[in-house]
């Protein structure tokens, strides 16, 4: 074995439920990845989280996984104050354990929670070395304006902790190139900087290229899945629905959040019959959720390019269906469809040519699928688990040699 597999990882998260957030997949993904590959990793997580029980059991019930919980309560309500008690609540499991960690891997959550840990590690032993795996940088699609100015002073201070936290790391994962140039003018090191995508929970054998035949008068179907929150162009996607009434074009709704109601709220004012909804499916049943579909829709809006990016362009890939993304053209998604020549880009709030971009795959089932293998070709030579894996590990290698 490598003597810098010897070395002890440790990975924060607020909560560890694999199945329920694509975040936590990735976690988990890589946990087993590192582990499989010889590193001595674990996880550290709350006992649940805010007001609502954590999936999973208890400490070390994750098979050979070593999954650390922290006991949260009411306080943890207030997010400076859930960051504080997890950092002193970490520390006294590591004294408790008795030996430290020589690297500490931080996600997103708790908020402050990098800041925090950077000035705690080396008195309390959480770590000789500290990476941040950046995979929402909120900050960087922050709007002006929509809410109180008690609020907007929390979130700048939230902001400026998120930002301290990341200089304060000695080295920072992204997950797109994009992510990488926001925080270059942040005026963060590029050499600090390492770029590795996110990639989506689906393992080779579920990869199904079969297309779904929709020649002749079958009905076209476009499918959305997952979380719709603040940060997708959910309206260009409810403005196009009635335009689209009466052609043999059909939409699919698969998951939660405030754009789904939306969503919801317009297809039954305008009683569209053209549009069903689907609840959040089990992990069985996702590869046959995405295969289902002719073709996949992905949005962001225009905010959040070089704030996240959304794995479930990667997800459609998997699955060989082509790709309408609705967002910045600069973001890290728009650059992968096109590289990939594996769909269509559409800027957000361009409903009539989000319209003809959907008509134009219905009318053109050939080309489709042909995009839509164009994307699993491209899905499987650069964001597939193995091949994110593989390049933590030699990160992680770089770090300690």
């Amino acid at each position: 074995m490598d003597p810098e597999r010897s070395k002890r990882i440790l990975i924060t998260c607020q909560n560890f439920a694999p199945g329920v957030s694509a975040t936590d997949d990735n976690i988990h993904d890589l946990l087993e990845g590192l582990l499989d590959k010889g590193w001595d990793v674990a996880v550290c997580c709350w006992t649940s989280s805010v007001g609502k029980p954590a999936d999973g059991p208890a400490d070390g019930g994750y098979g050979r996984m070593r999954v650390f919980k922290l006991e949260s309560s009411r306080l943890d309500r207030a997010l400076w104050t859930m960051a504080v008690r997890y950092v002193v609540m970490l520390a006294k499991h590591l004294a408790k354990d008795g030996s430290g960690y020589d690297l500490i891997l931080t996600t997103d959550e708790p908020l402050g929670i990098r800041l925090l840990l950077s000035a705690c590690r080396r008195p309390f032993r959480m770590g000789a070395d500290h990476i941040a795996w950046l995979m929402d940088f909120a900050p960087a699609r922050r709007q002006k304006g929509g809410s109180s100015v008690g609020k907007r002073f929390l979130r700048r201070v939230a902001d400026r902790a998120t930002i301290a936290g990341l200089r304060a790391s000695d080295r920072i994962v992204v997950i797109g190139r994009c992510m990488a140039k926001r925080l270059v003018g942040l005026g963060i090191g590029e050499e600090r900087i390492s770029m590795i995508g996110i990639w989506p929970n689906l393992a080779a054998p579920e990869l199904d290229a079969s297309p779904r035949t929709a020649d002749g008068d079958e009905p076209f179907c476009f499918l959305y899945s997952g979380h719709c929150g603040p940060w997708h162009d959910y309206a260009t996607l409810a403005a196009v629905l009635p335009a689209l009434r009466g052609s043999r074009i059909r939409f699919c709704f698969a998951g939660g959040g405030v754009g789904i109601d939306a969503i919801r709220t317009r297809v039954a004012r305008e009683r569209l019959t053209n549009v069903r909804f689907e609840e959040r499916v089990e992990r069985a049943e996702v590869p046959r959720l995405l295969s289902s579909a002719d073709a996949h829709l992905v949005t962001l809006n225009a905010s959040a390019a070089g704030s996240c990016v959304p794995s479930k362009l990667y997800a459609a890939m998997a699955v060989a269906r082509p790709v309408i993304f609705v967002g910045p053209p600069d973001s890290q998604a728009a650059e992968d469809v096109i590289a990939a020549e594996a769909g269509a880009v559409v800027a957000p709030g361009d409903s009539r040519g989000l319209e003809a971009a959907i008509r134009q795959f219905a009318d053109d089932p050939e080309t489709s699928r042909r995009l839509g293998l164009n994307g699993q070709r491209w899905f499987l030579k650069n964001r597939t688990r193995e091949i994110a894996v593989e390049a933590w590990s030699r990160l992680l290698k770089g770090t300690f040699a």
